[in-house]
C-alpha cells in the first residue's frame, strides 16, 4: 500500500510527518509506503512581514489543502493552530492525535556565542553600540511585581509576531519592547542568539519535538497566557470521502485532545478569531461525577 503525505518543508513539519509516518507503521506493518510531498507555502515564501499582513490563518495550509483536493496527496500533516476555524468543503480532520505541551515558553540567548544577554554584551568584539537608542530601556513603566517574567530586566526586547503573545506580554510587563520575529524555529533561535533579541516565546511543543527543550528558560502558565487555539496539537487532514486512508488514519485519534481542541476551534469560530486577533483558546477536561 502507497500513499502521499503533503506538508511544509520545515525541520518542524517535517519532523511531526515522519511522526506520524512511524505511527501509522506501527498501526498498519512495515509494509506501508508513505511518500513526502513538500510544498511551499505563502508564509513560507513571504518572511519579511508580519503574519496578519500577509493573509492571516490559512497562510500555511491553503496549498497543501490544494494538494489533497487535486489528488496529489492523499493526507496531510498540519500543526492544528495554522489552521483556520473552517475547512474547504470537502476536506476533514480525519485523526487529531495526542497532544503535546500547549503552553508557551520564554526562551534566552545561549552564553559564550557572542550575543547579548539581557541587555548585556557577552562578547567584547561586538560592534553592537550599547547606547543604541533601540536598546534603551523603557523607563515610563517600572517592573510590575509579578512571578512571571522575572529573568526579564527593564526594557527587554522580546521577539515575536503573534498579536496574542504580544498583548500577553504587554499586560503583565508593559515596559517590554516587542519586535517581530519571522522564520522556522532554528531560524528564530540563530536571531536570539546572534543578539538580535534579549528573548523570544515559542510554542513548547515545538521545542520539545526539535529536541531544544533545553533552551526553555521558563513554561508560562495557562491561567496567564493563554495559549492560541489548538495549540502543541497536530491535525490530519484527508479528503471527506476517501474512506479508506480516513480508515488507515482513525487508529491516530485521541479522543481527549480532539475533545479539547473542538472546544477550542468552536470559541475561535464564534469570535470569527484570525491572525489580525489577540484571541486564545485552552480546554481541559475534567472529571465530572454525576450524583443521584
Amino acid at each position: 500500500m502507497k500513499l502521499t503525505v503533503a506538508t511544509r518543508g520545515s525541520a518542524l513539519a517535517l519532523w511531526q510527518t515522519e511522526w506520524v509516518i512511524q505511527r501509522l507503521r506501527e498501526r498498519h506493518g512495515a509494509g506501508l509506503e508513505v511518500e513526502i510531498l513538500t510544498v511551499r507555502t505563502q508564509g513560507d515564501r513571504v518572511l519579511n512581514v508580519p503574519i496578519a499582513r500577509i493573509g492571516g490563518k490559512g497562510i500555511f495550509v491553503k496549498e497543501i489543502e490544494d494538494a489533497l483536493l487535486s489528488g496529489a496527496a492523499d493526507f496531510a500533516v498540519h500543526s492544528l493552530k495554522d489552521m483556520p476555524a473552517a475547512q474547504p468543503p470537502g476536506l476533514c480532520i480525519a485523526a487529531v492525535p495526542v497532544r503535546e505541551d500547549p503552553r508557551d515558553a520564554l526562551v534566552l540567548p545561549e552564553v559564550g556565542i557572542g550575543c547579548w544577554v539581557l541587555g548585556v554584551r557577552t562578547d567584547p568584539t561586538d560592534p553592537t553600540d550599547p547606547t543604541d537608542p533601540a536598546r534603551t530601556p523603557n523607563t515610563q513603566h517600572p517592573i510590575p511585581n509579578t512571578q512571571y517574567l522575572n529573568p526579564l530586566p527593564l526594557g527587554s526586547s522580546v521577539g515575536t509576531t503573534s498579536r496574542r503573545r504580544s498583548a500577553l506580554l504587554l499586560h503583565e510587563r508593559p515596559d517590554l519592547r516587542i519586535e517581530m520575529l519571522r522564520g522556522n524555529l532554528d531560524t528564530r533561535l540563530h536571531k536570539l542568539d546572534i543578539g538580535q533579541h534579549d528573548a523570544i516565546v515559542l510554542a513548547a511543543a515545538g521545542l520539545r519535538r526539535l529536541g531544544f527543550a533545553h533552551r526553555i528558560s521558563e513554561l508560562l502558565p495557562v491561567d496567564h497566557f493563554v495559549p492560541c487555539a489548538g495549540q502543541g496539537a497536530l491535525a490530519i487532514e484527508s479528503r471527506e470521502d476517501d474512506s479508506r486512508v480516513r480508515k488507515l488514519l482513525a487508529p491516530l485519534e485521541h479522543p481527549p485532545t480532539r475533545g479539547c481542541v473542538t472546544a477550542e476551534r468552536a470559541v475561535l469560530r464564534r469570535l470569527e478569531g484570525n491572525c489580525h486577533t489577540p484571541l486564545g483558546a485552552h480546554a481541559t477536561l475534567t472529571e465530572v461525577q454525576l450524583q443521584f
